[in-house]
């Protein structure tokens, strides 16, 4: 079953991830968008192509499943997920694992305002 939903609030979107069994995305942006991020800290699968010009750095130790940017390239990424319980929960809990030790709201946080203190520090 797939659900299109137009548009939703981010904070409404954020609040109902958990609720869903994948995350299916299509971009060409050249790094890591904050869809993935907040899909990853939520334990979802992640299924996003391959960018066309570059390969995106942050994607890579298998967190993240690549597909040829075409129906059928979807198709069989979602199928691959789909098809196993253990494979969608191992690559939820990888994405999890991972999005929590590099994109931790609380330590980006902290480690923004450090860097702006830095930054500061310089500048007296």
């Amino acid at each position: 079953r797939v659900e299109f939903i137009k548009a939703m609030p981010n904070a409404e979107l954020c609040a109902r991830l958990h609720e869903f069994d994948v995350m299916v995305s299509h971009c060409e942006y050249w790094g890591m968008s904050k869809t993935i991020i907040e899909a990853g800290l939520a334990g979802l699968p992640i299924v996003i192509n391959r960018h066309s010009q570059i390969e995106i750095e942050e994607y890579a130790g298998g967190w993240i499943v690549e597909c040829e940017n075409t129906p059928a390239g979807y198709a069989a990424a979602i199928t691959n997920i789909l098809s196993s319980k253990e494979r969608r929960r191992s690559l939820g809990d990888m994405a999890f694992k991972i999005a929590h030790e590099r994109f931790d709201p609380r330590r980006m946080e902290e480690r923004t305002v450090s860097l702006y203190r830095e930054l500061l520090a310089g500048r007296s």
